[in-house]
Order: structure tokens, then C-alpha cells, then sequence
């Protein structure tokens, strides 16, 4: 499906192919969407989301930080964004936004709990019990 001229539904139907896990049909939209609106949080997280699960997490992290800085009170563009700097090994990074993640919605930290995009950053020893410590200090 192609919407050149609507950047809402562009926006909506990324969002939908993501639900679906169809993250590659999901990113041209995605791109569309922060195109017509560059000032919104809900086209960049999206799009930095669609990155992130096709495995670009550096592409990931400049989305979301703008998403963030649309939306400063969402959860989802944090948590996200904390992934991405897991991912990329950046385990101060991602700490830290978890650590904000906590001040804007704690109860999301216990998903990091357990979440294997935080495999790496739970076995490392400058930040493995940091992280338990602000899981259980959340719960």
C-alpha cells in the first residue's frame, strides 16, 4: 500500500506493520511519516522502533532521542532508546536512560529485568548490579 500524500496514514500503517512484527514493510512508511511530520514524537519513535528491530541500533538511537525530546514523558521512546544503547554496547548510555526511564515510569523497569536486549548489560560488573539495584529499588 502506498499513501504518498498522508503522512498520518503512513504514520498509522507503519505502527500497524510493527504491531505485526513486519518491521522491513513497516520502515518505508515509518520514513515517510517522519518526513511529513519531523516535529512529532510519534513518527520518530516509530521510526526508531522499525530501526531497532532490524538491527540498526545506531540509526535507532538518533530516532528515539528525537522522539524523546518531542515526548520527554513517554516511556516507550526510553526504553527503546536504552536497547538500542545495549545493543551497541554503550552500557553507561543505556544505564542512564533506564535510570530516567525509572523517574518516568518505574514499573517498565522490571520488563528490563528480564529482557534479553539487557543480557549483556546485567553480566557486566560496573553495571550488572547497578541495574538490579534500580529494578528492585523500582518495584
Amino acid at each position: 500500500m502506498h499513501f504518498p500524500g498522508s503522512g498520518m496514514a503512513n504514520l498509522h500503517y507503519a505502527a500497524e506493520l510493527a504491531a505485526q512484527q513486519r518491521f522491513a514493510e513497516a520502515l518505508p512508511h515509518a520514513e515517510i511519516a517522519t518526513e511529513v511530520f519531523p516535529d512529532t514524537e510519534p513518527s520518530h519513535s516509530t521510526l526508531g522502533l522499525v530501526w531497532l528491530k532490524l538491527g540498526q541500533p545506531a540509526q535507532a538511537v538518533k530516532e528515539l532521542q528525537e522522539a524523546i525530546r518531542w515526548g520527554p514523558k513517554l516511556a516507550a521512546p526510553r526504553y527503546n532508546l536504552a536497547c538500542a544503547y545495549a545493543r551497541l554496547g554503550q552500557f553507561a548510555e543505556a544505564y542512564d536512560t533506564l535510570r530516567q526511564l525509572a523517574r518516568v515510569d518505574p514499573q517498565m523497569l522490571a520488563f528490563a529485568a528480564r529482557d534479553t536486549e539487557f543480557a549483556a548489560l546485567r553480566a557486566d560488573p560496573q553495571y550488572g548490579e547497578r541495574l538490579r539495584r534500580l529494578v528492585s529499588s523500582s518495584q
